[in-house]
């Protein structure tokens, strides 16, 4: 609903621009998960993955929203002149090793243990994880966010009440993205909890969210190209459409 996420990016910049500060929004899609990783550990660990081997990930959609939004913090700041600017400044901080030695002092200032950050394949696991397979061949057309969503609250990932305690281990992981060839019993995402009883409705609801448009492997599927990434920038002067063409090199 456009018109919705305009009004509350105004609302928003509203109140920062009322407290004295220069406050922008981006318009993001949210119909699909971004990235891989829907949790708490398994997200930030996501992003340790993708600052210590950036080239991997091949300016993926979080390295594309982060870029921007660090781009416009750089303009916002005065230290660079320009979006483009920003975001040659952001991706060189990140291509360097810079972004990760800072994130790296970030949580040692704050009392963290940066030994996960070393060594992130050594935080301890859940306790219990379960696998979701494609049940046909085909291509994934569609993830509903709002169902993966759900199914990480009912894994401990999200709180269901107030005063429910999160799980930072608790996380599901995709392994195909909108677009993705899959093959039946080929592992589209796995699920980890400390919940065991919740698992099975969890992995239900994962199922349910992941869309595979079944087919001959010959067959030429096509379905409609995906809304970009960020569609539109706010400020208090206005709304304007946002190109995701200022990534290019």
């Amino acid at each position: 609903d456009l018109d919705a996420a305009i009004a509350l990016a105004k609302s928003m910049i509203a109140a920062g621009e009322a407290c004295g500060k220069t406050t922008t929004a981006f318009l993001t899609r949210m119909d699909h998960p971004l990235g891989n990783a829907v949790g708490n550990w398994i997200e930030v660990k996501e992003c340790v993955d993708i600052m210590t081997d950036p080239q991997s990930y091949h300016e993926n959609e979080v390295v594309q929203l982060v870029l921007v939004q660090a781009a416009q913090m750089l303009v916002q700041s005065n230290i660079c002149p320009t979006l483009k600017d920003g975001i040659s400044l952001a991706r060189n901080k990140l291509s360097n090793g810079s972004a990760l030695a800072k994130f790296r002092e970030m949580v040692v200032a704050q009392g963290g243990d940066p030994t996960y950050i070393d060594f992130p394949n050594d935080y301890p696991p859940s306790s219990f994880s379960a696998k979701v397979v494609a049940k046909s061949n085909g291509v994934v057309v569609d993830i509903n966010a709002l169902v993966v969503g759900q199914a990480s609250v009912w894994i401990g990932a999200g709180r269901r009440v107030s005063d429910e305690p999160v799980d930072a281990t608790a996380g599901i992981w995709m392994d195909v993205q909108v677009g993705s060839r899959v093959q039946t019993n080929q592992l589209v995402a796995t699920i980890y909890s400390e919940r065991h009883d919740t698992l099975e409705h969890a992995t239900q609801l994962v199922e349910q969210a992941i869309c595979i448009h079944s087919n001959n492997d010959d067959d030429d599927v096509t379905h409609d190209a995906a809304p970009p990434l960020i569609s539109h920038f706010v400020t208090k002067h206005g709304v304007e459409p946002f190109s995701m063409s200022i990534l290019d090199d």
